[in-house]
């Protein structure tokens, strides 16, 4: 059985375009993951937390939006709508964290 996508493009430049395209989504999200990283680090040695706590403080902030940002990926459930609202109440308050670490870093 034939790939319905290969009568519209040449075969293996399809796939080329998809590893570029991967590659490049990669480079930024570590780019952006860094910067995150670093911003909420620094924020949290400015306002006075240890060095320990400074360099977990990011991850659970990342952590907990990861985290929300899974369960809202989640088909919606009926059953379960508790739990949806948890979801959305953990995603803007991490993003709210994030924003405020930013905001505050450069003030």
């Amino acid at each position: 059985m034939s790939n319905p996508n290969e009568a519209t493009s040449p075969t293996g430049r399809r796939d080329l375009a998809l590893v570029v395209q991967c590659a490049c989504t990669a480079l930024v999200a570590l780019g952006a993951a860094y910067a995150s990283y670093r911003h909420g680090r620094d924020f949290a040695l400015q306002f006075g937390a240890d060095h320990t706590t400074a360099a977990i403080w990011p991850l659970i902030v990342d952590g907990l939006l990861m985290i929300a940002t899974v369960e809202l990926w989640k088909p919606a459930d009926h059953e379960h709508a508790g739990g949806r609202w948890a979801a959305w109440l953990a995603f803007v308050f991490g993003i709210s964290l994030s924003l405020c670490a930013n905001i505050g870093l450069h003030t």
